[in-house]
Parts: structure tokens; C-alpha cells; sequence
């Protein structure tokens, strides 16, 4: 009896082990929550910095700035299980409509010494930027890596074209401070440009039955392959009664 429950609990325990696929899913809710809470939230700690005087400078009242950190993860846990879309259209409307949005101030300050200006040729296009965002975002990203890529893509691009080619536009141009903020804006809107060009490209022509994310291959080679159909399930215990 006592082989028996011994042999009985190592069997258990190895069932156990086994991964399941859905913990080998990514948790599309939580990253698209999450992700999408922490993009609004710092593009409004931002405007509070540089666009009010509501936010002092020194003293407790700068908790403001750390507050990104707490609400990203609040929601992301609290949206794990549920839908993305909707994350992922605010998501791919709002760097949409940015990144067209910059390319439009570029074009109507083209004259000017400051080379950015807001006019119509900006705000149409960021208008239209919006729109192809979030029908991006609704008709084409699909769960999984998908979500990810599409997530991750627009602020990487923003940041690397920003810091990268922004800041090699400014050191060429001699570093003139009137032309700076053009300059780096030039340089995120080709790096913004460039991200987006490659999630877009990957979340369409990418199937859902492709390879998929690692997490998920290794579940695959763990789990044999079940037929359809009833299947035949032998149990051998070993020990005495």
C-alpha cells in the first residue's frame, strides 16, 4: 500500500510539471493595458510638467512624476484577462496620429527659421493618422507575438530615431538651438516612422499559426501530439496492496 501511494503522488506530481497551454499563452491583456496605461500616463505627467504649472519642481509634490510606475501596473493586473483590442486601437491611433502629426508641422514650417508649425496640412494629418492607427490596430494584430511587436515597436522607434537621428541631425547642423527641436523631431518622426512600418508589415503578414512566441514551441516539444478521436489511456501502478 505504502509503493502504491508513493508511485500515485510521483505520477500526480509529474502531471503536475507538465505545461499547459494556457500558461504558455501571452498575457495579451495585461501588456496591452498596461503598455497603453503607461504611454497615457507619462504623455500626461508630461503635459503637466511643460504644459501647466500645476507640478512644482521640488518638494512632495513631484510624487506626480513617479505615479506612470504605479497606475501602468494597477491596470495591466487588473486587465490581464481581458479583451486587448481596445488598448491596442487607443495604442496604435494615438503613435499614428503622432507620427503623422510631426511630419505635418515639419511641412508647414517648412519656411519658417523654427521649421515646425501647427496648420492644416498637421492637423489633417494627424487626423488621418488617428484613423489608420486604430483600424491598424482593430483589423490586423492578432493575439500573441502580434501584440507585442505592435506594442513595443512605436516607442522604441520614437525614442532610437529621437535620441539617434535626432541627435546626429543636431551635431550636422552645427547645433543651432532654434533648429534643435525640429531637428529632433525629425529624427523621431523617421525612427516613430520606421517602427511603425515594421509592426504594420509583421502583424500582416504574419499568421497566427506561424512559429508563435518561444514559450510555446518548448510547450509544444514537451506535449506529445494528440490525435483526434477517443483515445486509449493505460495506467501502470506499481507497489503491493
Amino acid at each position: 500500500m505504502r509503493r502504491t501511494s508513493v508511485t500515485l503522488a510521483t505520477a500526480c506530481a509529474l502531471l503536475a510539471a507538465v505545461p499547459s497551454p494556457a500558461a504558455a499563452e501571452t498575457p495579451d491583456g495585461a501588456i496591452a493595458w498596461g503598455g497603453t496605461a503607461l504611454e497615457l500616463s507619462m504623455a500626461g505627467v508630461f503635459y503637466l510638467n511643460f504644459g501647466t504649472d500645476l507640478v512644482p519642481n521640488h518638494g512632495p509634490g513631484m510624487i506626480v512624476n513617479f505615479t506612470p510606475i504605479v497606475i501602468a501596473p494597477a491596470i495591466g493586473w487588473a486587465q490581464r484577462n481581458a479583451d486587448p483590442t481596445p488598448a491596442l486601437v487607443v495604442h496604435g491611433a494615438a503613435w499614428y496620429g503622432l507620427d503623422a502629426f510631426l511630419i505635418g508641422t515639419l511641412i508647414d514650417g517648412r519656411a519658417d527659421r523654427d521649421r515646425m508649425r501647427i496648420g492644416t496640412t498637421a492637423l489633417a494629418l494627424g487626423a488621418v493618422g488617428t484613423v489608420a492607427g486604430g483600424l491598424v490596430a482593430a483589423r490586423e494584430v492578432d493575439r500573441g507575438d502580434e501584440t507585442s511587436a505592435f506594442m513595443a515597436a512605436a516607442p522604441l522607434g520614437f525614442a532610437a530615431g529621437g535620441l539617434v537621428l535626432g541627435g546626429l541631425y543636431v551635431l550636422i547642423g552645427g547645433i543651432d538651438g532654434d533648429k534643435a527641436p525640429s531637428q529632433f523631431a525629425t529624427g523621431a518622426a523617421a525612427g516613430l516612422a520606421l517602427g511603425l512600418a515594421a509592426s504594420t508589415v509583421y502583424c500582416v503578414t504574419h499568421e497566427p499559426g506561424d512559429a508563435g512566441s518561444g514559450a510555446a514551441q518548448a510547450a509544444s516539444k514537451l506535449s506529445p501530439r494528440v490525435e483526434p478521436g477517443p483515445q486509449r489511456v493505460m495506467f501502470s501502478v506499481g507497489g503491493s496492496f
